[in-house]
């Protein structure tokens, strides 16, 4: 049995660019220490740089194709319209399924893709944004922790901000309120569990900074193409806000450091990394259309009523009355969604065509998709086809190359659950600001107005996720004022939390102990070990696929729609 205690602390899509000149100021002094006395890296993310994919593999060991997590949500091909999913749905255990056999206690808090919450002997779970809500069955284990969490914090446990909705309505002000409400509400949660609700290993994360960097990079960054439209009084507004949540997240570390053993480990981890937001995935499905890929009925490239409709009450209407309209209206939700994502293709004619939310590509296969025309035997070529034209895609304003890499799902996906991917995934270069994609002669350049999903409009979201995430480790097992340049990876972390509490490494797993960022000493006296014995039962089968119910599914989908997800 170990003698000290693992710490996790999430900061979902903490990034480099930003915390370094937060350390170069002097203004994180506990992300500093980390640096001097731990060792610390890029961190890469799964392939797609998707939260609810990367999540799950950070906390699975395993790649999107073993444990079936792609997106908060499904793409039904038959019928062309999407089905909300949340963390029962994955086929493999989380690490804390090996610790509890193992005889130890954890914590999971606030982790993208954990309801229903699993029971963990000994130890607890609050869902993370894949749950309805605090009210519903199963968000939470013990079934009263929340409530008893809440006792002791003395204030509401807020699960998510909600910032998007803020900006789309055109009230910054308000997301920032939003924003340090939910931040107080999480450094109280985890200061109370640290002090009085101890497990051998505790994984905590804090969403807030996805969110404000999804809305707020703008302000902050010069450098973004609208930053220019941006009045000198609400840069001197906002600007600074993501910076403050930084601030924040380190002082959270700060607790953290003081309550730490000689013998404890303690991690600090991003899903991603967060740079500009590329207008170009909104705008796929035109480019699609004009190289002939992607066909629309007369006048169906234009945003139709159901988008326009669906963008008006997103941004008009409260929580509470979009809950109305859904128990008046059940089932319309999903029908606008599709609607709105593929107004006006013809499908007898399309062979390709993406969600224009992210950059992925799905082919039109006959007997895969409803109305599939791409014979099976056709799509080899007709992706590698794809690949070419993709990679001499160029920026509207520049001319340079846009697109770093372009990849096939049998290329990144590995396992018997690769299904629910993409079948091309497009990976756009980060080290240039991207402003459009040039279109073929005759063609206008896609307008921004296209963009159908509010949460995903670059109008409202100006920041968006980028390979590399952080790592920080301090503890004895960790080198000391080292960094690791290269080759740590969002899939080690479930080895590696596994071999700081001496549990064996299960075979199934993709990811590997961090051997990299370790004391030599230390791994010379603690070596890895691997478990052997027949593949984990399928986790999904376990917990039970169960469906939301509408109401659950309302919940969710308005909380999603805040933080930039879906419409």
């Amino acid at each position: 049995m170990p003698q000290g205690r693992t710490y996790i602390l999430g900061a979902d899509g903490a990034t480099w660019s930003v915390l370094s000149r937060l350390l170069r100021e002097g203004r994180s002094p506990n992300f500093q220490r980390l640096v001097d006395e731990g060792v610390h890296g890029p961190l890469e993310s799964v392939e797609n740089m998707r939260s609810a994919s990367a999540w799950t593999s950070m906390f699975t060991g395993c790649n999107p194709g073993k444990h079936g997590i792609y997106e908060f949500y499904e793409f039904l091909p038959q019928t062309y319209s999407l089905r909300y999913i949340h963390g029962g749905y994955k086929h493999v255990p989380g690490f804390w399924t090996y610790l509890e056999s193992a005889g130890q206690t954890a914590g999971v808090i606030n982790t993208p893709m954990t309801y229903p919450a699993e029971a963990i002997r000994g130890g607890y779970v609050i869902a993370g944004l894949d749950g309805p809500g605090k009210a519903s069955p199963r968000f939470c284990f013990p079934d009263d922790f929340i409530a008893r969490l809440e006792e002791k914090m003395g204030c509401e446990y807020v699960i998510e901000p909600g910032l998007t909705g803020a900006i789309a309505r055109g009230r910054p002000e308000e997301a920032v309120e939003l924003l340090r409400a939910e931040l107080d509400s999480k450094h109280r949660a985890l200061v109370t569990m640290l002090d009085s609700m101890p497990v051998d290993c505790l994984l905590f994360v804090f969403r807030s900074l996805d969110a404000a960097q999804h809305c707020f990079w703008k302000w902050m960054d010069p450098t973004h193409p609208k930053h220019a439209q941006c009045s000198a009084a609400d840069v001197k507004r906002f600007g600074g806000v993501i910076d403050g949540v930084y601030e924040r997240l380190d002082a959270a570390l700060g607790d953290m450091l003081k309550r730490l053993g000689p013998d404890d480990h303690l991690m600090v981890i991003s899903d991603h990394g967060f740079g500009h937001k590329c207008p170009v995935s909104s705008q796929l499905n035109q480019w699609l259309a004009a190289h002939g890929y992607l066909v629309y009925e007369e006048g169906g490239s234009k945003p139709n009523v159901v988008s326009k409709a669906l963008k008006f009450v997103a941004s008009h209407t409260s929580r509470g009355t979009k809950e109305k309209l859904a128990r008046l209206l059940p089932g319309v939700r999903n029908w606008a969604q599709s609607k709105a994502l593929f107004s006006g293709v013809d499908w007898s004619k399309t062979r390709v065509y993406s969600d224009a939310q992210f950059p992925r590509l799905r082919l039109n296969i006959a007997g895969r998709e409803g109305q599939g025309i791409v014979d099976q035997a056709e799509a080899p070529a007709l992706m590698e086809e794809l690949r070419g034209k993709l990679r001499e895609m160029r920026d509207t304003v520049s001319g340079e190359p846009i697109v770093r890499d372009v990849f096939f799902s049998s290329e990144i996906y590995k396992g018997t659950h690769t299904g629910p991917g993409e079948d091309i995934l497009v990976r756009w270069r980060e080290d240039i600001v991207i402003h459009g994609v040039q279109m073929p002669e005759g063609w206008a350049s896609p307008e921004e107005e296209l963009a159908v999903m509010p949460g995903e409009d670059p109008r409202v979201i100006s920041g968006d996720h980028q390979i590399h995430g952080i790592f920080l480790g301090i503890g004895p097992a960790f080198r000391k004022g080292e960094r690791i340049g290269a080759g740590l990876r969002l899939l080690d972390l479930t080895p590696t939390i596994l071999h700081l509490q001496d549990v064996a490494i299960p075979g199934h797993m993709d990811g590997r102990v961090m051997k990299a960022a370790m004391n030599p000493a230390w791994l010379s006296d603690h070596p890895v070990r691997t478990a052997s014995g027949a593949a984990p039962v399928d986790a999904a089968s376990a917990n039970g696929q169960t469906e939301y119910s509408e109401a659950e599914q309302k919940v969710l989908e308005d909380r999603l729609r805040s933080l930039g997800y879906i419409e």
